[in-house]
């Protein structure tokens, strides 16, 4: 007795939405990486410490002391593929008496001695957001260990600055244009066989293509888990 499965064929309709959806996704990648870009409602750094902010507001200012980074959090898919790293700072105001977290590349940390203080000139420019849990658990172990040491001031605990947006929105547009390539690329493939098989060309837009798709899945990858 054998068994018939129906096999459901993909209508052009399916195949029209599907291709809009994609095409809708690369040009939000772009347009909203454009925006985070030159939105610049940037205000001083100093109101930080000095005035109420909301999540969201952009700060930029130089940053006289900083301390080592207290946290790194390593991305891992399955516990085994890296993703990227996270590393959070604290800066202080000019008066050492109030400090905020701040998310920072790597090398941040550089410019200052064994002290805190700048030894070059460090502009930081960021959004305020607020911290992971990680990071907020992170951060009261240190607050308690400043106190053992004698070490008192005043902790930003909810909300941290994030120097590397610009890096994200700049990833996004990277996104939203590699998006649109591969449509491009998988339409002039499919439909207009513009590629000659024969000659090799066709083998070549098949490599290019599996490689844009590698591309767009890092990335996608990245910008999940680096948010």
């Amino acid at each position: 007795m054998s068994i018939m499965k129906n096999k459901r064929e993909v209508t052009p309709l399916q195949m029209f939405l599907f291709v809009l959806i994609v095409i809708g996704t690369g040009i939000y990648c772009i347009a909203s990486g454009v925006w985070g870009i030159i939105e610049n409602d940037k205000q001083s750094l100093n109101q930080v410490f000095t005035q109420s902010f909301e999540k969201g507001n952009l700060f930029e200012g130089s940053v006289e002391a900083a301390s080592p980074a207290f946290l790194e959090i390593d991305h891992k898919i399955d516990h085994l593929i890296p993703v990227g790293n996270e590393y959070y700072y604290l800066i202080l105001s000019d008066d050492y008496s109030t400090a905020i977290t701040i998310r920072a590349d790597k090398n941040f940390g550089e410019s200052f001695d064994s002290v805190w203080k700048s030894t070059e000139k460090v502009i930081i420019k960021g959004r305020i957001k607020e911290l992971p849990d990680q990071a907020k658990t992170r951060l009261n172990e240190v607050k308690d260990t400043f106190s053992k040491n004698g070490l008192e001031f005043h902790i930003i605990q909810q909300y941290y600055i994030d120097t590397i947006g610009s890096n994200l929105y700049k990833l996004r547009i990277v996104l939203g244009i590699c998006i649109l390539l591969e449509v491009l690329l998988l339409y002039m493939i499919i439909k207009k066989n513009k590629f000659d098989y024969h000659i090799g060309s066709g083998k070549i837009a098949q490599i290019v293509g599996i490689v844009g798709a590698l591309v767009i899945f890092v990335l996608v990858i990245y910008l999940m888990t680096i948010k």
